[in-house]
């Protein structure tokens, strides 16, 4: 099997919240491409390492990650040159940034709080269309184990994720217009990571 390099740009942040914004990112490849360990996307690669290491030049940095990066390694470098906003800018942007973190993490934690729910009933067996009943201390996922159907899910907890989306998509609207008019009012002492990677094919 072969190997196809990658790279991408992340916004300036702590280690740790690149790191997350990378699995965040190999969790959309493997959305869109499937889990197959060769399908030549980040998401066949490890979680990113950050080398003390800063370019004034992607060109450079990319090169030179591409001499260290091994088959289904990721690393990551600073590249600097980049607008950089205003204290009072970048106080904004980290507000929104946030709000959408903690939607993230709301939408992700929703499913376990529907089979929480659903366990925590009077009812020992919950019904699905299929005409299966399932013993609610047995129940692992939203999914029926028997047709595979999501069969928790009430009317009301759709309504609730769809209300976050909206939310969600929305600060998100408003975070890159935000940094779009930001742009035009900042410095050029920026910086950004790039990440680059290794894949399997």
């Amino acid at each position: 099997m072969g190997a196809c390099w990658g790279s991408r740009m992340f916004p300036a942040s702590s280690g740790d919240e690149l790191a997350r914004a990378f699995g965040a990112y190999q969790e959309d490849q493997t959305e869109e491409y499937g889990t197959d360990g060769y399908n030549g996307t980040a998401s066949t690669c490890s979680n990113v390492v950050i080398y003390d290491k800063t370019f004034d030049n992607e060109d450079e940095a990319e090169i030179w990650l591409e001499s260290k990066v091994a088959k289904r390694d990721s690393g990551a470098v600073k590249v600097t040159g980049f607008p950089a906003p205003k204290a009072s800018d970048q106080k904004k942007i980290d507000a929104i940034a946030l709000k959408i973190r903690e939607l993230d993490m709301e939408l992700q934690a929703f499913p376990a709080e529907i089979i929480k729910r659903v366990r925590a009933a009077k009812s020992k067996t919950r019904g699905c269309d299929c005409g299966s009943q399932i013993a609610v201390n047995r129940i692992r996922s939203l999914s029926c184990p028997v047709c595979g159907v999501d069969f928790l899910t009430t009317d009301t907890d759709k309504a609730r994720i769809e209300a976050m989306k909206v939310k969600r998509n929305k600060a998100n609207a408003e975070l890159v217009a935000l940094k779009g008019s930001v742009d035009g009012r900042a410095t050029k002492n920026g910086w950004r990571w790039l990440v680059g990677w290794l894949a399997a094919e």
